[in-house]
């Protein structure tokens, strides 16, 4: 993950929206981290219940929608 959100620093893009479905190995924190050194990265949040599947309530189309409204449209 880090080498991914490395490259998407290093491209110089205006805005990356990362959203981090329920996982549990940091991935959402490690995320943050990088969002307070850089701005322009937008981090979402999906909270998964407790000992459930890890796609229990996927919306594909709402979600995307959600990340849309979340950019900033430039």
């Amino acid at each position: 993950m880090d080498a991914f959100v490395r490259n998407m620093i290093d491209a110089c893009i205006d805005e990356v929206i990362f959203w981090d479905g329920g996982s549990s190995d940091g991935t959402y924190e490690r995320l943050l981290e990088y969002k307070v050194k850089y701005p322009y990265l937008r981090v979402l949040h999906w909270e998964q219940p407790e000992r459930s599947e890890y796609k229990q309530g996927f919306n594909e189309v709402a979600r995307r929608n959600l990340m849309i409204e979340a950019s900033s449209m430039d």
